[in-house]
């Protein structure tokens, strides 16, 4: 039986997210955000969309290991940095056009080719997609849906004063930087509902079922630095960036 599951007298199965797995932590994209990378720090991949970008996406263009630029991100970076778009971009916007995938969805696809190139460990690179959140809300709700299709990748959306993250079933431990995220948060599932618990929130949950037509974590804050979710389902992590609006 999965670890997490209990059977109850009648027989019938029960998630137990206490009985889950050991507590994972949250690979989160905070210290490339703040400038604080160690040296063990894993490959950071930066994708560039068509929106607007963070006042820090110059810092972040110097720490990637990797850069790409989908359709109209390489224009907008162009017009907010120019000085950062040269030959090393790895990709540009000619190369990785398709009209049956979104800009977020190419990119994800370019980053499982270049690292094969690479021979680098792609589970292990911090992936961070900017200008992926706000402006025309179905683009926003494609690229939240990227998290659960891509979700064997270390991916962090980013945009209009906002991170999101994917969280996986079990439990899972993230350690939040308040120079950089919060403190407001959000945490909700969009495949289906899920029972959570949570500690280190203002509004913690206690195995409380959400879902998209009932009752979902948002509007919540942060009060503590590390953060536990333990989860039966995929979640959507949210925080809001310090210093970006």
């Amino acid at each position: 039986m999965d670890p997490g599951w209990t059977r109850s007298a009648d027989g019938s199965l029960a998630w137990s997210p206490c009985a889950a797995r050991m507590a994972v932590p949250l690979q989160l994209a905070s210290p490339y955000l703040s400038g604080k990378v160690s040296a063990s720090a894993p490959p950071l991949v930066l994708l560039v969309l068509n929106y607007k970008l963070p006042r820090t996406t110059i810092n972040l263009w110097h720490q990637a290991s990797l850069r790409i630029c989908a359709d109209g991100g390489a224009n907008r970076l162009y017009d907010e940095v120019p000085r950062l778009l040269d030959s090393s971009s790895e990709e540009s916007d000619d190369e990785i056009r398709d009209q049956d995938s979104t800009d977020l969805q190419k990119c994800l696809h370019a980053v499982e080719e270049v690292t094969k190139l690479k021979e680098w460990e792609l589970q292990a690179c911090n992936i961070l997609a900017v200008g992926a959140l706000g402006g025309r809300l179905d683009h926003t709700i494609s690229n939240l849906a990227m998290l659960h299709r891509f979700s064997h990748l270390q991916l962090t959306l980013c945009g209009d004063g906002n991170l999101a993250r994917l969280i996986q079933r079990g439990r899972t431990i993230i350690h939040v930087d308040p120079q950089t995220e919060g403190p407001q948060c959000a945490l909700f599932p969009l495949c289906g509902p899920a029972t959570a618990s949570t500690t280190g929130l203002r509004w913690n949950l206690d195995h409380t079922c959400m879902e998209m037509h009932g009752l979902l974590s948002t509007s919540n804050r942060l009060v503590a630095e590390e953060v536990q979710v333990e989860t039966d389902q995929q979640l959507v992590w949210v925080t809001s960036r310090v210093g970006e609006e």
